[in-house]
């Protein structure tokens, strides 16, 4: 998509501000590294008290939010039996498959173990133009739907370690995360 003349932000990511803007979210500029350190501009938009981020993707918009997993409650999970470490995995891909338009990746993307597990991303893929209200709609579940499967695969972490760290979920700064892979 072309640029936003006024800046160098994407003339995509221009119409989801004014869009997330018009849903009464607060929206924050900023931009990604990748791991080869190719940076990319980023929309974080507030969604409650969930950072959900914004990106170009090809002629698409990837909507997405991160959830890191705090290293006490991967100590805790790690102190589990390996057959409740697999029930859990298996809770969490569950919960994480429930939206057929929500994808996910787990980083480090080749876990040995589900202690192994830092972060979790949760995404959804869409095109958007401005002169299609089918389009703002679809955005506006987008990001709806990203924090609903990212609270209920938490939620699975809560449940069956019975810990309330779980339910922090995501990280509390709602900024653009340094070093984000985009």
């Amino acid at each position: 998509m072309p640029k936003d003349r006024q800046s160098d932000f994407p003339a995509s990511l221009v119409i989801a501000e004014k869009w997330a803007k018009e849903m009464g979210k607060t929206t924050q500029r900023g931009e990604a590294v990748d791991d080869q350190g190719i940076k990319s501009a980023m929309l974080a938009i507030t969604h409650g008290d969930k950072p959900v981020y914004v990106r170009e993707n090809n002629s698409c918009i990837s909507v997405f939010i991160l959830i890191e997993i705090p290293s006490e409650l991967r100590k805790k999970i790690s102190e589990l039996p390996k057959e409740t470490q697999l029930k859990l995995q298996m809770g969490l891909r569950h919960e994480l498959l429930s939206n057929a338009r929500t994808g996910f990746a787990f980083i480090p993307p080749k876990m040995e173990s589900m202690a192994s597990l830092e972060k979790i991303v949760i995404e959804q893929l869409l095109r958007i133009s401005k002169d299609s209200t089918a389009s703002f709609n679809r955005y506006s579940d987008a990001i709806q739907e990203v924090v609903t499967t990212a609270v209920r695969a938490m939620s699975i972490l809560g449940i069956l370690l019975m810990t309330e760290s779980a339910s922090t979920g995501t990280s509390g700064d709602k900024g653009v995360p340094p070093g984000m892979y985009a």
